[in-house]
């Protein structure tokens, strides 16, 4: 990253930190824009005939977006909010009926409707008589594959102009309501998603910029807290740099460690060795690299906050970065390589772990003193009874989750641990019908099944932050059956479908789509999956090539 695009990240983070961001202290500017975008949002999903698809909700945006603007009071504001709701239609028919559900609302809030600070009270009145008559169809959000809200109908990508104020706001609080209203995790933002809102205010008021803008939503985007999070489009690419090391690293001991090669051979040329601990890049701190980039970098957990454009890539061909190799500092000087040109191959991601087994493609094996190994990421569904079966005689199994596997094989894998039907997790989805409500599905369960054997010795399930997702999930299930005993570090944190659309100028955009909980209603999001016995990798194991985590898990097994 050059020292300019450091400034000016710098800059982008600092200007709502210039503001206030108490609403009550806010300039009247900020205010307007922040309710009239609530607003707009709240009737976009509740008014029976803007959610019916009546009207081009994006174009009254951008029709009303100037006049609410400049509103220079809380009178006029509310006048033409009024007169703007009016020219909607009258809302007609019975009172929507709530139905009886198991409910989860810890994400449900609209008690910014009753703000009598700013909302005056016809305003209110009229807001609330459309929630109670809000009807059931959606044109503009509907159900995925799995349940998770998807947008749809959405018109903005057509002739986006970033120098049009009410286009960057139009856009802006499409987003920021599909999260108010669809996200499972709110609830657990570290920064109150409303408070996010209003320090993103002053960075889109001058934004005017393709980079300021794709800048000022990514870092509005951060704020949901998720691994499954993405937002990304050549723009945002180019901000950080599309050029990458041949080395993959990891944070070991609250250092950024090198842990392995996206190419051995590149990497060879560059004498970038495993157990290198890397304190500067370009003469700037990987500290201060980390600190000001995470505030652009979407996760739910430290562990997943060394995503690999958070420290080396950039837009040079070279890099001088500064390594301490056993006690010595070396400034090296690295070459950059376009993602495509190195040649990754994805399995190689779990570098920092197993490194032998992975670049060898051991996805099955027995180990000494007839240990089992299967390495669970790298299966699929069709493959699993074979491998039990040829791991069945063993006196211990080792199960190793350090990565994300795509492949959902619980109901063929469970019945080999768990010979009772278990319930193992609950899954909440979002209501549609009352969009920022979430529904309880019925159970997840595994087991129960009938297998030609069950393993009835000791299990270890190997976990690390590449524990993501789906990994996650099948983590829970096992940890239902007996005999099994999770070693390793604290997953990734993210668990449940990934709701995704199309933004604006190409942009895709990813985020957690249903909640995710043990039966008891433990969060996972996060907090990721705690293993029964800790485990973290060091410096030294990381140089000495050890694997601490599997050797652990040998000696559990062997006791």
């Amino acid at each position: 990253m050059t020292k300019f695009s450091l400034l000016f990240l710098f800059l982008i983070w600092l200007i709502p930190h210039l503001r206030a961001t108490e609403l009550e202290d806010a300039p009247q500017e900020v205010k307007n824009i922040y309710i009239f975008g609530k607003i707009w949002g709240f009737l976009k999903y509740y008014h029976p005939t803007v959610k019916s698809g009546n009207y081009n909700w994006d174009n009254e945006f951008q029709k009303q977006f100037d006049n609410v603007r400049s509103a220079t009071n809380t009178d006029q504001f509310n006048q033409i909010i009024s007169e703007w709701i009016s020219s909607l239609g009258k809302v007609k028919g019975c009172k929507t009926k709530a139905k009886k559900k198991n409910y989860f609302d810890k994400n449900f809030e609209l008690a910014w409707i009753d703000d009598t600070t700013i909302i005056r009270s016809d305003v209110r009145s009229v807001l609330k008589n459309i929630y109670d008559h809000r009807g059931k169809k959606q044109f503009y959000v509907e159900y995925g594959r799995s349940y998770q809200a998807v947008p749809i109908n959405e018109s903005l990508n057509d002739a986006f102009d970033y120098q049009s104020t009410s286009h960057r706001f139009n856009a802006m609080f499409m987003f920021w309501n599909f999260v108010e209203y669809f996200y499972p995790y709110k609830y657990l933002m570290d920064n109150s998603w409303d408070n996010s809102l209003l320090e993103s205010i002053p960075r889109l008021l001058e934004s005017d910029t393709p980079i300021a803008f794709h800048s000022a939503m990514l870092q509005l985007s951060s704020n949901i807290d998720d691994s499954h999070g993405l937002y990304h489009n050549t723009i945002v690419r180019d901000l950080f740099g599309e050029k990458f090391i041949a080395g993959i690293f990891s944070i070991i001991e609250d250092q950024v460690v090198i842990t392995g090669y996206y190419n051995d051979s590149l990497a060879q040329i560059d004498d970038i060795k495993r157990g290198d601990i890397v304190t500067h890049i370009d003469g700037i701190s990987v500290d201060d690299i980390i600190e000001k980039r995470s505030e652009f970098i979407l996760y739910s957990n430290d562990t997943w906050k060394s995503r690999p454009y958070s420290v080396f890539n950039g837009a040079t061909e070279e890099v001088v970065v500064t390594v301490i190799r056993s006690g010595e500092k070396l400034n090296k000087t690295y070459h950059r390589y376009h993602f495509d040109d190195l040649k990754f191959l994805p399995y190689k991601i779990d570098a920092e772990v197993c490194h032998k087994r992975i670049e060898n493609r051991v996805i099955c094996e027995v180990l000494g003193n007839n240990i089992g190994y299967i390495r669970l990421h790298s299966i699929d569904k069709n493959e699993v009874d074979s491998l039990m079966n040829k791991i069945k005689s063993t006196k211990g199994l080792i199960l190793d989750l350090r990565g994300h596997n795509i492949d959902n094989f619980i109901d063929k894998l469970l019945p080999y641990f768990q010979s009772e039907k278990t319930a193992f997790a609950q899954v909440t989805r979002p209501d549609l019908s009352c969009p920022g409500r979430f529904i309880y599905q019925e159970p997840e369960t595994c087991g129960g099944k009938s297998k030609s054997f069950v393993y009835s010795n000791k299990v270890v399930v190997l976990t690390n932050s590449g524990t993501l997702s789906s990994s996650e999930f099948l983590c829970m299930a096992l940890q239902t059956a007996p005999n099994v005993t999770i070693i390793g570090s604290q997953t990734a944190g993210a668990d449940g479908n990934i709701s995704k659309f199309d933004f604006v100028e190409k942009t895709l955009i990813k985020l957690s789509g249903k909640g995710v909980y043990y039966p008891d209603g433990r969060a996972t999001q996060r907090i990721g999956i705690k293993p029964d016995i800790e485990v973290e990798s060091t410096v030294d194991s990381i140089t000495k090539e050890q694997d601490l985590q599997l050797e652990t898990a040998i000696e559990f097994l062997l006791k």
